[in-house]
């Protein structure tokens, strides 16, 4: 998803045109979210510290399945929780 025009990148030519935009531009993040939901996305992953982005999802949709990615630990208990059911 380009953070720049809030719509997927259809391949590496439109990544390497818009590195600039999107060192230079507004983050449309709400809309990105929006976009995936709309595409029938449940489930996301915030990788790093802190669950900011987490909580910002559960604003614009309270039935998204949210997993944090922090460490190794936490890397482990959203890898099983994705693993599909034998």
């Amino acid at each position: 998803m380009s953070n720049v025009t809030a719509e997927p990148h259809n391949g590496a030519d439109s990544i390497r045109s818009r590195l600039v935009q999107q060192v230079t531009s507004s983050v449309r993040w709400e809309e990105s979210m929006r976009h995936l939901l709309a595409e029938g996305f449940t489930r996301f992953i915030e990788l790093g510290p802190g669950t900011a982005l987490s909580g910002f999802m559960k604003r614009i949709e309270k039935n998204a399945i949210m997993f944090n990615v922090a460490d190794e630990s936490s890397l482990e208990v959203t890898s099983k929780s994705l693993a599909p059911l034998p």
